[in-house]
């Protein structure tokens, strides 16, 4: 259902503006969000993306061990060619939004690069873990996704 709520508010996006969510953040990694995330990533500008854990309650009625995932999104016109996108993932505390910690620039060179079917994001905590995935993508060559699909056949 969130899908088609970040789908239907895009359509109703003024060419000034801009929309904050807060959403799952599921639709960032997960395949049946593909087409919207390649959409979006080639449209609109993805101005932050900010993923927390549920793990300290920071919504106390929601399991702890959900994620989501607060976001916003630019129209086409607004689009500064921003070369990255400002991200934190596993936050568990909603003060860091007052802060610039755990700030990762994830470019969108490493999306095209760490996940080139899909347009999805890698979850990462630190800067180094993304340098490091940065390496060994850069060192090793990707495997055929017609041979194994490791995000359905590994169980």
């Amino acid at each position: 259902l969130f899908r088609f709520f970040i789908e239907k508010n895009l359509s109703l996006l003024s060419e000034k503006g801009s929309l904050t969510y807060l959403t799952p953040s599921a639709w960032i990694y997960e395949d049946g969000s593909t087409k919207l995330r390649k959409h979006i990533l080639e449209k609109f500008q993805i101005d932050f993306f900010y993923q927390f854990e549920n793990r300290e309650k920071i919504f106390e009625r929601v399991d702890s061990r959900y994620k989501f995932a607060t976001f916003q999104i630019s129209a086409p016109s607004l689009q500064v060619t921003k070369q990255s996108i400002p991200v934190r993932f596993m936050q568990t505390e909603a003060f860091v939004l007052k802060t610039n910690k755990n700030i990762i620039e994830y470019s969108y060179t490493d999306i095209e690069t760490l996940s080139k079917e899909h347009h999805s994001f890698m979850e990462v905590k630190t800067t180094q873990d993304l340098e490091i995935l940065r390496k060994i993508y850069g060192k090793f060559k990707s495997l055929n996704p017609d041979f194994i699909d490791f995000r359905n056949e590994l169980h």
